[in-house]
């Protein structure tokens, strides 16, 4: 399992006293005293235990290991689950965030009602250096991947034909082959036969729930009571035995672990030199059912949150709080006509973290690391997200010339004015958001267990 931190010393550096502020030191927009937005914020923290997620209590672990048995299981019935490999465990499951999949089909998941914690792992395949693929580009932040020889012959089914020559690098995505059944058969040792995202993601699903199927529960530990697939994304809902008995979210992403950096990646202006941990990067389905691989830095993203200064880690995860009910509620965003019903949330999630890493680049140090600060940080926020909502610009913060939101063909008018509105009243907001940690810190999601 990777593990997070370059190691280093804090780069913004101790802070000095703060000044006495006054009571009258208000929010112009709303009207909001800082100080009561801090104090929420504060509590909001204390309630989902943001200095170190939630305790790796018995139950926790015991978890993790279930979920690893079912891969070693699925890889004991298939061959090309990875036998051993590096996963990379992160809290948060898709919908916050945690992993950039574009807009798509993620399920109606809340936290309260029907978990308690979340958290993704990313399963590398292709592990075998024999299977290595030939990568062709397809747009900044998206890649086609071409097998051939014994690689291709063992991944038969989930072959398309299609993707430019390895030699270009076109404009648009367009040009792939259906991903559907009638493909397959007639792609094997096709010189054009590219590893189809969307059939991976059916192989994946289907080989693990089949080892679900197949395993028993042991004596005292978890139990797998809801298994779904949402587009790249298998969802496992596993309810713990011991008191007090929890719900935990397991999101499971397939992706292809390649090493070095990808073509176009930007210098961080502010996070320091790498740290001993080598560089590489992952490809990850994307929501188009025929389009490329997408671009994911998770490794990158770890590793910079163990050098975002706290406070603003508060205000990020308080401005998440305020927003993950909002792009719940609004389904149609940044999507086209026919993807009417898919949901943003885990999207517009991710366009808040990458906020968050441009103002660590733009914002001095000190200021980010002063407690105090944290309300403005958090109103902050919001305020930018609704501008790049509103302009539908945002650059992406690994990769040059790739911008999150300029593919977008949907108006995101609809977010913008959600968004108006709880920014309009960010205590009622941030007081909704505390209420609902409360819930889920007392294990409701067991008992608010429906058909998420």
């Amino acid at each position: 399992m990777a593990s997070g931190g370059w190691g280093v010393a804090p780069w913004w550096g101790p802070p000095p006293p703060a000044p006495a502020r006054p009571l009258t030191d208000i929010d112009f927009c709303s009207g909001a005293q800082l100080r009561e937005l801090t104090q929420l914020i504060q509590e909001l923290g204390v309630q989902e235990s943001w200095a170190g997620g939630p305790q790796a209590g018995p139950d926790l672990i015991q978890a993790k290991d279930f979920v690893f048995s079912l891969l070693s299981v699925a890889h004991g019935r298939d061959p090309r689950f990875p036998a051993r490999t590096e996963l990379l465990l992160l809290r948060g499951g898709v919908r916050d965030g945690s992993v950039d999949l574009g807009p798509g089909r993620l399920g109606t998941y809340a936290r309260g009602p029907h978990y308690d914690a979340a958290f993704t792992l990313l399963v590398p395949v292709l592990g075998d250096e024999r299977e290595a693929p030939r990568v062709a580009a397809a747009t900044p932040g998206h890649h086609w991947l071409r097998l051939t020889g014994t690689a291709q012959r063992t991944w038969r089914d989930c072959l398309a034909c299609g993707g430019p020559p390895l030699d270009e690098t076109p404009g648009d995505a367009k040009g792939t082959g259906p991903a559907g059944e009638g493909t397959r058969e007639h792609v094997a040792e096709a010189d054009d036969a590219t590893l189809c995202p969307a059939l991976v993601a059916a192989w994946f699903f289907s080989r693990l729930t089949a080892a679900a199927a197949a395993s028993f529960p042991a004596p005292g530990g978890p139990r797998l009571v809801h298994a779904a697939r949402h587009g790249a994304v298998t969802t496992l809902l596993l309810a713990t035995s011991t008191p007090p008995r929890r719900l935990l979210l397991y999101d499971l992403v397939p992706a292809v672990a390649l090493p070095g950096r990808p073509r176009g990646a930007r210098a961080l202006a502010w996070a320091g030199e790498p740290g001993p941990e080598p560089d590489g990067y992952y490809l990850v389905p994307g929501p188009a059912p025929r389009g490329p691989w997408r671009l994911c830095f998770a490794r990158q993203e770890l590793r910079l949150k163990a050098r975002v200064p706290p406070p603003l880690l508060q205000a990020h995860a308080a401005a998440q709080a305020v927003l993950r009910p909002l792009a719940a509620g609004n389904r149609g965003l940044l999507l086209d006509d026919h993807r009417a019903h898919d949901d943003p949330a885990g999207s517009v999630a991710y366009l808040l973290k990458t906020l968050l890493y441009w103002a660590c680049e733009r914002l001095p140090g000190l200021y980010l690391a002063r407690p105090e600060n944290a309300a403005a940080c958090c109103l902050g926020l919001l305020d930018e997200l609704a501008r790049c909502l509103q302009t539908r610009e945002l650059p992406h913060y690994f990769l040059q010339g790739w911008d999150l939101l300029g593919d977008a063909d949907a108006d995101a008018s609809g977010m913008a004015s959600e968004l108006a509105r709880a920014r309009a009243e960010p205590v009622g907001a941030l007081r909704a958001a505390v209420e609902g940690a409360k819930a889920a810190r007392k294990g409701g999601g067991v008992g608010g267990l429906g058909a998420p």
